[in-house]
């Protein structure tokens, strides 16, 4: 039993003589992310929206006076002028209620002159006081009460001439009608606010689009403007862009007319009018709109690549490898996004070298390994010894490829 113990005590003790002393773990290598520098270019600062086009013009036509429909004289859309005749009502009864007042007017003039002649008769023999003063006041209101009538006789006849012309409904304003909501021989209504709706018309060129403009692009522009920076739109054009569902672009050119006194409370926006010159009919009431705010004159700025910033409690900030390979956190203003580029208002310069892809795996105060790549394509970018003098990729030069995750 004894040696047992011995021969185990003596192998624990050759086991122990055995053990080496662990050599120290290699540092790992630093990461390697993607860097870019900012584009630095003109640009022209701009905020986009939706909107709605709509005529200038828009008229709903009715009837002033009723009765039959006799004719329709104009096409289901129709361009039409002003003052073209589109539509007649039966005018036999006005004809007749103008004959009428003719007769009465006649009537009327006649008895005004009768009236007239014995007005001068008693005048002459009151001058002569051959005629007493309550006669001669008695046939001067006579003559007055004549006149009188005469004049209400021609007036009635005005308007039932009115009333026989309008039996000829014309065209209020030039544009393009709409289909004709009433066919021949229904009866139509007419008079002031109650007649029936004819057909509907609105002008094509030029035509309005409405947006709505939310506070923080209204609060900016006033800025812009009390630093000079931009115009009201009352001493100058500012300048809209407009493009449809099925453009590219904005290829239409305006500028905004009018600028509501009001926010509304409901939205937090505010209603903007645009005008765009329309002389082909490509821009038709009603339809949806994108259009672009030019927001002050063109200027130098910064472009980052959007998938450069990131989220910070509601901030945007970017990663920033110093000249020693350590990321740096920098805080950024960012503006509108053209394209897949940010403008980039404050937080980096042109010389930056701002991490474009691998920002999950650094985090600021460690070393990386940086890859410079072009912040448009984010393609790399390849050192001149890899050129040939022509600008061509030499043969063991590999072909630049995306970096993107």
């Amino acid at each position: 039993m004894g040696r047992r113990r011995f021969l185990l005590v003596i192998c624990v003790a050759t086991l122990s003589g055995c053990e080496r002393t662990p050599l120290s773990a290699p540092p790992p290598e630093p990461p390697v992310v993607s860097v870019a520098t900012p584009v630095a270019r003109e640009y022209q600062p701009f905020a986009d929206f939706t909107g709605r086009t709509a005529a200038i013009e828009e008229v709903e036509v009715r009837p002033r006076v009723g009765g039959f429909l006799e004719r329709v004289l104009f096409e289901d859309g129709a361009d039409v002028e002003a003052g073209e005749v589109l539509i007649e009502i039966d005018a036999r009864p006005f004809q007749a209620e103008v004959d009428r007042y003719t007769a009465e007017v006649a009537e009327a003039e006649s008895a005004f002159k009768q009236s007239d002649v014995e007005y001068r008769r008693m005048e002459d023999l009151y001058q002569k006081e051959s005629a007493t003063q309550i006669e001669f006041e008695r046939q001067t209101a006579a003559r007055e009460m004549a006149r009188a009538k005469m004049e209400a006789a021609k007036a009635a006849l005005e308007r039932a001439r009115l009333d026989l012309d309008w039996t000829k409904v014309t065209a209020p304003i030039s544009g393009r009608t709409s289909r004709s909501f009433v066919d021949a021989g229904n009866l139509v209504q007419g008079g002031f606010g109650a007649g029936t709706v004819l057909t509907r018309i609105v002008t094509k060129d030029p035509i309005h689009v409405y947006l709505d403009v939310d506070e923080r692009t209204v609060l900016t522009c006033q800025q812009k403007i009390r630093e000079g920076k931009m115009q009201k739109y009352r001493d100058t054009l500012i300048p809209l862009r407009l493009g449809l569902a099925n453009e590219e672009g904005f290829p239409h050119e305006g500028g905004v007319d009018f600028v509501d006194n009001r926010v509304d409370a409901s939205t937090g926006t505010l209603r903007v009018r645009g005008k765009f010159d329309n002389p082909q009919s490509i821009l038709v009431p009603g339809l949806f709109a994108r259009v672009r705010l030019m927001m002050g004159e063109a200027g130098q700025a910064i472009f980052v690549s959007e998938r450069a910033l990131g989220f910070d409690q509601g901030q945007r900030y970017v990663l920033v490898v110093s000249a020693k390979n350590e990321v740096e956190y920098r805080r950024v203003t960012v503006g509108a996004l053209d394209g897949q580029l940010r403008v980039i208002e404050e937080g980096v310069g042109p010389e930056d070298r701002v991490i474009v892809t691998g920002l999950q795996r650094v985090r600021p105060g460690v070393t990386v390994k940086p890859k410079l790549v072009d912040m448009t394509t984010l393609k790399i970018v390849l050192p001149p010894s890899q050129h040939s003098s022509s600008g061509v990729h030499t043969a063991s030069s590999r072909p630049a490829t995306s970096t993107g995750e």
